[in-house]
């Protein structure tokens, strides 16, 4: 489609004007649910002429793919844990920038070298920290922490129903309470498709 044109915004959908072999049409966006259904019962509705005609699926430019923003976030975090022998130590959504549908992480004022058993303050936004930083005042972040906060920034509670089930379950063995329990980092444990 070209010269694509937000035309109006409806419920869950959006609207738009373009045209595709010099041929102006209205596309419209939907949830993938909510087009499997609709594109099955327009199929049966259709041919009629008082009824609007399906022509095909598309994807349009500049969709978010979040399973390889998933794989781009471990990739950089193995890169820091593995080459770099790096703990960030302050993984969460605000650190972790999109450039050119790219991923990249921010923000390195609190991370340290593994080999340091060196104790530093913990901050960071509660809900992405390793829950065992609560529990005492000299506890060292770990690769674990990290592995917890990338689970917290992939994870929800209830998954939507279309998310990847390799992904729910990388992020949901992520964020265990217990260091040893998590996800080890490995190239295979995270592959998602």
């Amino acid at each position: 489609f070209n010269d694509l044109t937000e035309i109006v915004s409806e419920g869950s959908a959006l609207v738009y004007a373009g045209y595709w072999k010099n041929t102006r049409f209205a596309i419209k966006t939907k949830e993938v649910i909510n087009q499997i259904n609709e594109i099955h019962l327009t199929g049966i509705v259709n041919p009629h002429p008082n009824i609007i005609q399906f022509c095909g699926v598309t994807k349009l430019k500049g969709e978010t793919n979040y399973s390889l923003f998933a794989k781009e976030i471990a990739y950089a975090i193995s890169w820091l844990h593995v080459d770099k022998k790096i703990v960030h130590s302050d993984l969460h959504p605000s650190n972790i920038l999109v450039h050119n549908d790219t991923i990249k992480l921010a923000d390195f004022g609190r991370s340290r070298l593994k080999v340091s058993d060196h104790y530093t303050k913990v901050f960071g936004i509660i809900p992405y920290m390793d829950p065992k930083s609560f529990e005492t005042h000299s506890y060292v972040l770990t690769e674990k922490s990290d592995i917890y906060s990338l689970g917290d920034i992939l994870k929800r509670e209830n998954p939507i129903s279309e998310t990847n089930i390799k992904l729910v379950t990388l992020y949901k063995k992520c964020w265990k309470n217990e260091p040893a329990e998590r996800l080890e980092y490995s190239s295979n444990n995270f592959r998602i498709k």
